[in-house]
């Protein structure tokens, strides 16, 4: 992590801002980054947590200060790191979260699984984007 990733984590420093920032350290170049942005267009308040044991109970805070920038959440989410968006009153898109354990996951029951698909697709949903967001 770099200074400025590192003051993200840090709940203390109030003094945080990316005003005056270069634009390009905001934004990121990277075809696959921004494209991964793009499906997370509401930035503010943004959760996130320090990993520090994957048995435990991760310890969420919420950064009201300043958006979260696409470059930021790409890193966050390519690093072990736990970060989070939200919604804002509308959106273009939805989540499903299928615990490892779920009759519906892949490795549970693929078919099952296909069903989930096919039933989004049966309703306008045509484009998943499969990601796993934690080991549960």
């Amino acid at each position: 992590m770099n200074l400025q990733e590192d003051r993200i984590a840090n709940e203390s420093d109030r003094e945080f801002t990316t005003k005056g920032l270069d634009p390009k350290v905001l934004t990121t170049t990277e075809l696959t980054a921004q494209t991964f942005a793009s499906f997370f267009p509401y930035t503010w308040k943004f959760i996130y947590a320090k990993v520090v044991d994957p048995t435990t109970k991760a310890e969420w805070k919420t950064e009201t200060r300043y958006p979260l920038t696409g470059r930021r959440l790409y890193d966050h989410w390519a690093d072990p790191a736990i970060i989070g968006v939200r919604f804002d009153s509308q959106t273009e898109y939805a989540l499903l979260d299928i615990d490892k354990t779920s009759p519906y996951h892949s490795s549970q029951n693929h078919e099952k699984f296909k069903g989930i698909l096919q039933a989004l697709e049966d309703i306008g949903l045509v484009r998943p984007l499969i990601v796993q967001s934690s080991y549960s």
